[in-house]
């Protein structure tokens, strides 16, 4: 111990305090100005929208930024050389960025503003090329490399071979596709088929995205030692462009009329919004959070490069995929901090009283009852003010982890805390976890040699017995003994986590049947057969396309259709099984994957199938009646892969197109061809 006597603390020293505390909390939200350059990868255009926006509602200014716009072009260096080099900060990319990554370049993608690549084949109405399949043998122009890949990965799995493609160096001009100089051209879909529309020329787009190829595109993106270097500036910049692509999607008048004015003219302000429009359909807003990056669905991309010998290694992606530091709504940030600066205050006021009054009364007053009723009052204040904070305010040893005060709003929300220990009562756990957050590998009782990450970081926690999230700030302090405590406060956040969850909902689900969607189905899909794999199992994989469907649209109209898609996914719902997925691929599609333990199981869940698609269908318009056509695909026996398996179920089905509709058909033995029943001979 040491002795004599303690400094007392003033008023001005404890603001300055309060101060302090204010600052620490809010130090990098607002970063130093500083100038960067984001190079674009094309011409000024409506592509880049976003970024135009940014810079003209102030949004980089109000992040400390300074920040020029550079176009590319013909002949100019890749955005990606651009950064690499130096030459500027931020780029923007495609998905090729994953290929530069696995090569060892030290890129990072920051936010993958279109969802869907916007690269397609164009071809003219006259040559009848629908299909990829149709394009073998045929002119095709295209810039070949890792820019416009999404191109060439539908070719092998049709079938065809790419070295077998009649390929020449893209023109950069759709005319000559008018001239008949190529087949079918490389172009955007936001882009090309404007000029073929405005001169009233037929055409036909030929989308990779229709064959399983989900590419992304206009990826943002920055240097590794751009990240490690400016970490807030990088936070920064990519929550400035998103806001600007925010207001870009909702304002594209406004910022084609922008574009016009202090960008380029090249194209008409018509032209502008017709891009737009097509922008908005490929980073559906409405429904995915803009600059929204799966991983599983890099890996993906990443194996479709791999398909075409882009690449090779298979490198962990974590220094590839940027993870952006949470954005907290400030309003109750404010509530956190104030709550926090209060406690401060009010811990060191009492401190301060306490040893004022000590001081005093052991000069003062003999009488020990005075000094202690004091010392009482100035406790009693002390709790009166806290308990009538409307934020959850707690304190805890970090020792021993014992709560030692938790005021009115705590009580309410986490039950009885005093006496008990932190992870009890926030937590509902019996041991003791890793700090207060569950990643956290540093045990609090060692908080004065190793600060614990719950004393230094902001975290969100579940408490079980409500249900409710809550996101929590600790600091560490010194309590009025001197040993170290952790001051928290928590606020309510589970309507913002609510939000979350329904935007991974609708990023993964078929939004009228509640179905697992194309994406979350591959992710399904490749779960299974690795579980069947490992236990020797069958998979099944059923391909169903309803027939007499358009005739129920052409007769009761589209909202009596997707009722009886609905009742029809409710109904095949009904026979799964834990372990079975039904998905709905779009339209009067679906797939079913089932695991079998013996062959002989597949007649009897087809029947039962045949038996759901012919019973009626009582809704609102009248009783409907319906059939359907099944393509069956075995996993191990007909193919080993997720793609193979879809493949070859899809072709199955369009055999029994065909032969007539109302059945199924499936492969016998590997060897033989595809075998029809209808349901009739059954």
């Amino acid at each position: 111990m040491v002795s004599g006597p303690r400094p007392t603390i003033g008023f001005r020293t404890l603001a300055d305090l309060v101060l302090g505390v204010y600052i620490l909390l809010y130090s990098g939200l607002a970063p130093a100005a500083e100038s960067v350059v984001l190079q674009l990868r094309w011409l000024h255009q409506f592509q880049f929208a976003g970024y135009y926006a940014a810079l003209e509602r102030g949004y980089y200014a109000r992040e400390g930024l300074n920040v020029e716009l550079r176009e590319a072009g013909p002949g100019r260096p890749a955005s990606l050389d651009e950064v690499l080099h130096g030459h500027a900060q931020y780029g923007v990319g495609n998905s090729g960025l994953v290929v530069a990554y696995e090569q060892g370049k030290p890129v990072v993608a920051l936010a993958a503003l279109f969802q869907r690549s916007p690269n397609v084949w164009l071809t003219l109405a006259g040559n009848h090329l629908h299909t990829p399949q149709d394009l073998l043998g045929k002119r095709l122009m295209m810039t070949r490399g890792v820019e416009n890949a999404e191109l060439l990965v539908p070719f092998p799995s049709e079938g065809i071979r790419v070295d077998r493609l009649n390929i020449s160096p893209s023109s950069f001009s759709v005319q000559d596709l008018i001239d008949g100089k190529t087949d079918a051209y490389n172009a955007y879909s936001t882009n090309e088929p404007y000029l073929l529309k405005l001169r009233g020329i037929p055409y036909r787009v030929i989308d990779p995205h229709d064959y399983g190829v989900d590419f992304y595109s206009d990826v943002l993106f920055t240097s590794q030692e751009e990240l490690r270097l400016h970490p807030q500036r990088v936070a920064a910049f990519r929550r400035a462009s998103l806001a600007g692509w925010e207001y870009a999607l909702a304002h594209p008048a406004e910022v084609a009329d922008l574009i016009l004015r202090r960008y380029s003219r090249a194209k008409s302000r018509e032209h502008l919004l017709f891009e737009a429009q097509g922008i908005q359909a490929i980073m559906h807003p409405d429904l995915i959070e803009i600059g929204h990056m799966n991983p599983v669905r890099w890996r993906r991309i990443e194996a479709a490069y791999a398909s075409l010998g882009m690449g090779q290694t298979q490198r962990d992606l974590g220094d590839f995929l940027y993870r952006p530091p949470q954005v907290r709504d400030r309003a109750w940030l404010n509530w956190v901090v104030w709550g926090l600066a209060l406690t401060t205050l009010l811990a060191g006021l009492i401190a301060a009283l306490l040893r004022r009054f000590n001081g005093k009364l052991k000069r003062e007053m003999a009488d020990k009852e005075i000094a202690r009723a004091a010392l009482n009052e100035a406790n009693q204040i002390f709790l009166n003010v806290l308990e009538g904070v409307d934020v959850a305010l707690y304190v805890f040893d970090a020792a021993s982890l014992l709560i030692l005060f938790a005021n009115g709003s705590a009580r309410r929300q986490f039950g009885d805390m005093l006496g008990l220990s932190c992870h009890q009562t926030l937590l509902d756990r019996a041991e003791a976890c890793a700090g207060c957050v569950p990643e956290a590998q540093t045990p609090l009782c060692e908080a004065l040699r190793t600060p614990p990450p719950c004393a230094v970081h902001d975290f969100d926690f579940l408490h079980p017995d409500s249900g409710r999230w809550y996101h929590a700030t600790h600091r560490e302090v010194l309590w009025l003994d001197g040993r170290a405590v952790l001051v928290g406060a928590a606020v309510d956040v589970t309507s913002r986590k609510q939000r979350e969850d329904e935007k991974e909902w609708l990023a993964s689900h078929d939004t009228l049947t509640g179905l697992p969607n194309r994406y979350m189905l591959a992710d399904r899909l490749k779960t299974t057969l690795a579980l069947a794999r490992r236990a020797q199992q069958m998979v099944a994989v059923l391909f169903l396309d309803l027939d007499g469907f358009k005739p129920v649209n052409d007769h009761y109209g589209h909202e009596t259709g997707d009722e009886l898609l609905t009742c029809l996914a409710r109904r095949l719902e009904g026979r799964l099984r834990e372990s079975d997925t039904l998905a709905r691929l779009g339209g009067d599609e679906f797939v079913m994957v089932i695991p079998l333990a013996h062959a002989e199981e597949l007649q009897e869940i087809v029947k039962r199938l045949a038996e759901d698609l012919r019973a009626p269908f009582l809704l609102n318009k009248g009783t409907v009646q319906i059939d359907g056509s099944i393509g069956i695909a075995l996993f191990p026996r007909d193919g080993d892969t997720a793609d193979a398996l879809l493949r070859l179920a899809d072709g199955a089905m369009y055999a029994v197109k065909q032969a007539g509709r109302g059945g199924y058909a499936q492969r016998v033995t590997p060897a033989s061809p595809l075998t029809v029943t209808h349901w009739a001979s059954m």
